[in-house]
């Protein structure tokens, strides 16, 4: 089984495009994606909503899809968590599953930075979405030793690769998104429609 792990302090409003998510999932054929929102963040992104009502939002943006999960084990954990502490908690649910730590190409460029590191590329594999073409990523040396050009290679191993894989460009940013919230102006084909009326009746942001 494959399992995707899509996790930390990402902006529940972003998955009003779920379409880079979905590209993933099919294209690496992953039987289920964990979405595990953080409880406080250990970045400096700043996230208006508390931690209940990123969980609504996640779960108005993904409800009607089978193999997507809403994973609350953060915020029940409470305080900080770190993404090594909780592929290590999925790791130890599924002894026979690959792991996909799923994350966005900002991302990648600091991710050696992160808590463990080097323990979490011993449990799982990590896929990167690439949304801007014309943004050059630059890879440290650091963890280009871990990088697969070619996707047979990525999937033969359990764990210990990160793959980029190109998928939609989405045009709409969380902050146009915000803008037009607070403007009270029209969000209809931006974000998923069970998270668009939430957001107009709740205006979070």
């Amino acid at each position: 089984m494959r399992i995707g792990i899509y996790g930390g302090a990402f902006d529940p409003i972003h998955l009003g495009h779920i379409n880079p998510i979905l590209e993933i999932v099919q294209k690496h054929k992953l039987e289920r994606v964990h979405f595990i929102p953080t409880h406080i963040s250990n970045s400096n992104k700043k996230i208006v909503a508390n931690s209940e009502e990123r969980l609504l939002m996640i779960k108005k943006s993904i409800e009607d899809i089978a193999n997507f999960i809403v994973d609350e084990r953060e915020i029940k954990r409470g305080g900080r968590s770190f993404t090594y502490d909780t592929i290590k908690e999925i790791r130890a649910e599924n002894p026979k599953a690959q792991l996909y730590c799923i994350i966005g190409d900002d991302l990648l460029t600091k991710i050696n930075s992160w808590k463990s590191f080097d323990e979490i590329i011993k449990l799982s594999n990590i896929l990167v979405t690439r949304r801007n073409r014309l943004k050059e990523i630059t890879i440290d040396n650091n963890i280009s030793c871990y990088m697969a050009e070619n996707e047979s290679i990525f999937h033969d191993q359990s764990y210990g690769k990160i793959f980029i894989e190109n998928t939609s460009i989405v045009d709409v940013s969380s902050k146009e998104i915000r803008h037009r919230l607070k403007n009270n102006k029209p969000i209809s084909g931006l974000v998923n429609v069970n998270l668009e009326k939430w957001l107009e009746k709740n205006k979070v942001y």
